[in-house]
């Protein structure tokens, strides 16, 4: 009896590392989540990320963008496509470098020409 407990207590001091940390910056930052990954508080993010509905969102956002993607949102409720897809393609292109985003425009005309207006939706 008394080696059983020698041994439980000779174990329990050997997983002891007196340098472990609950929280470990280094390790803490490789962790954090990316945009539009989830989460579940703004601590979890990455740098200039905020937890918004569970997923990581930038702060620093284009009132322009928003504005186009709400009237698109608005348009596709409406069942008009053809604004909706114009009014997301100017949302994307609401950016310091436009040319950047030419690609992503050219995805979403391919989508509305490839699968027509009801898988667009």
């Amino acid at each position: 009896m008394r080696a059983l407990l020698a041994a439980a207590i000779a174990c329990s001091f050997a997983g002891c590392d007196s340098r472990a940390t609950a929280s470990d910056p280094a390790a803490r930052a490789e962790m954090k989540s990316k945009e539009y990954e989830t989460c579940g508080a703004s601590a979890q993010c990455a740098d200039e990320l905020r937890c918004f509905d569970q997923v990581c969102r930038r702060t620093a956002r284009s009132t322009v963008g928003d504005y186009f993607a709400a009237l698109g949102a608005g348009a596709r409720g409406k069942g008009e496509l053809e604004a909706a897809v114009a009014a997301y393609a100017q949302a994307l292109l609401d950016v310091p470098l436009p040319w950047t985003r030419v690609r992503q425009v050219y995805a979403l005309l391919g989508l509305a020409q490839r699968y027509g207006d009801e898988r667009l939706d």
